[in-house]
């Protein structure tokens, strides 16, 4: 990439595109688990606005793709940081899967250090999502991925299960109950909470409303 840029300046037509740092940051994605993964994307990013001077939605989406997977400890921090640049750039504008991304950071963290800091992020993040009626609500991703937060962030008991009813109340009226929910609900929520929300224990078999995953629309996820 840096000779590409070196002879960029004498040939425009070797100059790299979004295209080519997209690729490049897409490079990444097999080596997610390498020390300093996060920290070469984000400096990729940096690299292209000053080459650039125009950022490109589809990398910053990459790059929150391949940073949520990292094992890097600030990797919330990092994509929290990237979603801001997002929001406030003139020409940048996040999309739904640009939040789930940074959602997916929160609910895998490296470490429980500062699980109150990354939950408090994550709730932000779906308020967030239901609030901007352009982004669509949040998805049974966004959901799924809320719930494994609370499973991986907070510690179990009577507040954590309150926050995680509240959570699949929202996720039922939107219609968004899929398979990737329901497991994480499981991980999530005591077994009499999960009874009662199921109506039923999920080992005997329970039957969920159709309404429930009315706007599902990924068919492998629904439950009927």
């Amino acid at each position: 990439l840096y000779e590409l840029l070196e002879q960029g300046q004498e040939d425009e037509n070797l100059r790299p595109n979004a295209v080519t740092f997209r690729h490049v940051i897409y490079s990444f994605r097999r080596r997610y688990k390498q020390p300093g993964v996060a920290y070469k994307v984000e400096k990729l990013l940096e690299l292209q606005r000053a080459t650039l001077r125009r950022p490109d939605n589809r990398n910053y989406d990459a790059a929150l793709q391949v940073v949520s997977k990292s094992y890097d400890p600030n990797k919330v921090n990092i994509c929290a940081r990237l979603l801001v640049e997002m929001k406030d750039g003139p020409t940048l504008v996040p999309s739904l899967a640009s939040y789930n991304a940074v959602l997916n950071a929160c609910a895998h963290p490296i470490s429980s250090d500062g699980a109150k800091e990354v939950m408090a992020v994550a709730i932000e993040l779906l308020n967030e999502l239901r609030e901007d009626s352009s982004l669509g609500g949040p998805n049974f991703i966004s959901y799924a991925y809320f719930l494994t937060c609370c499973a991986n962030l907070l510690p179990a008991g009577p507040k954590r299960d309150a926050i995680v009813q509240n959570v699949f109340g929202k996720c039922c009226q939107d219609g968004q109950v899929g398979k990737f929910v329901l497991m994480e609900l499981l991980d999530a929520a005591s077994e009499e909470l999960t009874s009662k929300l199921l109506g039923g224990d999920p080992d005997d078999g329970v039957k969920i409303p159709r309404s429930w995953s009315r706007n599902i629309k990924d068919a492998r996820q629904l439950l009927h």
